[in-house]
């Protein structure tokens, strides 16, 4: 992305000409940078949270709070990948102006994505019924 960005203005600056699939390989590859980043940061717990009444919390409460924020993800998911499926055979049919890829290509991040979020989500749900309350 960033290689594409810089060739991209060097190209418009510099030479005066642009790259007719530079900005759509960048959206492209922003898609599914994000989809696939977005479990991981899941895995890690490194998404923005608020702290301040958690940690005000009891036990129980916290235990209950994160089962309801596993599930949350889990449900967030499941159902992106629901929505996704109509938009990729919908893709199937179309092709991107610059690069001529399959929109279907494009999309199927989205739901490579979520599988994957939904895998992790399963994961952390399972470890943490197992845990000690």
């Amino acid at each position: 992305m960033v290689i594409t960005g810089l060739a991209q203005v060097f190209n418009r600056y510099i030479l005066n000409q642009s790259l007719s699939w530079g900005e759509e390989l960048q959206k492209f590859s922003h898609i599914w940078l994000i989809f696939l980043t977005v479990p991981v940061a899941y895995r890690n717990r490194a998404h923005l949270g608020m702290n301040l009444l958690y940690r005000k919390m009891s036990d129980r409460a916290k235990y209950i709070f994160d089962l309801v924020i596993h599930l949350l993800w889990l449900s967030f998911g499941a159902v992106l990948i629901l929505i996704t499926t109509d938009l990729v055979h919908i893709g199937a049919l179309q092709k991107s102006p610059g690069l001529g890829l399959k929109m279907s290509w494009v999309y199927s991040g989205i739901i490579i994505g979520n599988a994957y979020l939904v895998l992790t989500a399963i994961k952390n749900l399972v470890s943490h019924v197992r845990a000690p309350s």
